[in-house]
C-alpha cells in the first residue's frame, strides 16, 4: 500500500532493528508511520535488556523461537572472536540471563512481518535528503530520493 508522506505521523529513516521496534511500538498506540531505508546493517545479537523490551511488547516468543542462547559476552576484535566480562548468567533483575545470537537480516526480518501485520511495508533504498518545518503547527516538508 502506498503512503504519502503528508498522512502519516511520524517519519522513520532507517529500517534497523530500533527503526523498526520503534514502527511496531508507534503503531502499537495508534501512530501512523512509514519507513524508509537506504542501507543495512550488522548486529548478530540481541541483549538482555531488548529481549525485555520485546517481551513487553509481546514479540519475545517469536525471537526466542529463531534465535540461540548464549550465556557468554562474544566480541569481535583483530579478526577474533573472545569472550568478554562475567556470564551472562549472573545478571540480576531479569529473567533474560542470555544473550539471543540471531543475525540482524533477521531481526528485520521478523519485525519487517510483525509489520506487515499492520499494513505498514519498510520502503528500501529510500533516502531522506532534506527536511523543513514549514508553519507554526508542525507541518513538514520531507524530501525523499529512492534508487
Amino acid at each position: 500500500m502506498e503512503c504519502s508522506y503528508s498522512s502519516v505521523d511520524v517519519l522513520i529513516v532507517g529500517a534497523g532493528p530500533v527503526g523498526l521496534f520503534a514502527a511496531f511500538n508507534l503503531l502499537r498506540y495508534g501512530f501512523s508511520v512509514r519507513i524508509i531505508v537506504e542501507r543495512y546493517g550488522r548486529a548478530a545479537m540481541l541483549h538482555s535488556r531488548t529481549l525485555e523490551l520485546l517481551h513487553q511488547s509481546g514479540l519475545s516468543e517469536t525471537f526466542l523461537q529463531e534465535g540461540r542462547k548464549s550465556h557468554k559476552m562474544w566480541i569481535v576484535t583483530d579478526g577474533e572472536w573472545k569472550v568478554m566480562g562475567p556470564p551472562l548468567h549472573a545478571l540480576r533483575d531479569t529473567e533474560f540471563k542470555y544473550s539471543l545470537i540471531l543475525r540482524q537480516f533477521m531481526i528485520e526480518q521478523l519485525l519487517t512481518e510483525k509489520l506487515a501485520e499492520y499494513g505498514v511495508q519498510v520502503e528500501r533504498s529510500i533516502e531522506l535528503v532534506d527536511f523543513d518545518v514549514q508553519d507554526e503547527d508542525g507541518s513538514v516538508s520531507a524530501v525523499l530520493k529512492g534508487t
